[in-house]
């Protein structure tokens, strides 16, 4: 993919608070990774790409990508900036409740941002209606 067409493909997803975009890629080779950070660079550059396949980063090139959409791991930008807003829970991580919409609480979620949490299947970050504090704050 160009980079004019990942502009503007990235122009409909919301950016972080971060200002990172997280999204899903499909790539040339038909792999999909649903956490890829994309940043605008210094100096109007485009695009520094970071990409998590598991825990592990993995390097990709703009030219790559064949699709991108948003990533199914980032919570609504309402949810995430409210546990911001309280602060972290300890040096570096976030310790969260997450209220699902099927009535599940999944308790003591540990991450280090409160923008992207990895659910369990199936559920995906728009089954998240609530996120408090757990734990330790």
């Amino acid at each position: 993919m160009d980079s004019e067409r990942l502009r503007h493909k990235l122009v409909a997803i919301h950016k972080t608070l971060d200002g990172d975009y997280v999204v899903s890629v499909t790539l040339e080779d038909g792999r999909t990774f649903d956490e890829v950070y994309i940043r605008e660079g210094s100096n109007n550059t485009w695009p520094k790409i970071a990409a998590m396949s598991g825990e592990q980063a993995i390097h990709l090139d703009a030219k790559m990508i064949l699709e991108v959409a948003p990533s199914p791991h980032k919570v609504p930008d309402a949810l995430a900036m409210e546990a911001w807003q309280k602060g972290e829970s300890g040096m570096g991580y976030f310790r969260l409740n997450v209220f699902l919409r099927d009535g599940h609480v999944l308790r003591n979620v540990i991450v280090g941002r409160p923008y992207i949490i990895r659910l369990p299947t199936p559920y995906r970050s728009d089954d998240i209606i609530r996120i408090e504090h757990g734990g330790y704050h």
